[in-house]
């Protein structure tokens, strides 16, 4: 699960176990997710799991995509990988692709064939 604490201004990954007893949590620093259903990308054969994220510093927001694992109950977090565009508005969709992780990332104030950007990042060395 995938929760956001607003007042913390931090998000939060929550792992349970089948019977919705809470095993680990982890909350993220200058980090955000998008909570919308349907944003988890999962690797099945690899165990890593992805979202579209954002990050945030003193001068500017950068989008991309937090990749994890769940090892022995507790959630690894195995990188961040940050789109360095800065004409993207949107973090965008994830998906795993061999050894590749994409993510899609949307401009609506660009013209129709600059909208969409894909960004490629091997998760695996």
């Amino acid at each position: 699960m995938i929760g956001e604490y607003i007042n913390e201004a931090q998000n939060e990954i929550i792992l349970f176990d089948k019977n919705m007893n809470q095993l680990d949590s982890l909350i993220l620093e200058n980090a955000y997710i998008m909570t919308n259903i349907g944003t988890l990308a999962i690797n099945e054969t690899e165990n890593v799991f992805a979202v579209p994220a954002y990050f945030t510093d003193e001068t500017r927001r950068y989008y991309g995509i937090i990749t994890f694992e769940i090892q022995n109950n507790q959630i690894i977090i195995t990188n961040e990988f940050k789109n360095n565009d800065d004409e993207l508005m949107y973090q965008g969709l994830c998906v795993f692709i061999g050894d590749y992780i994409y993510s899609f990332d949307i401009n609506d104030n660009a013209i129709d064939n600059q909208k969409l950007k894909v960004f490629a990042y091997k998760y695996r060395l």
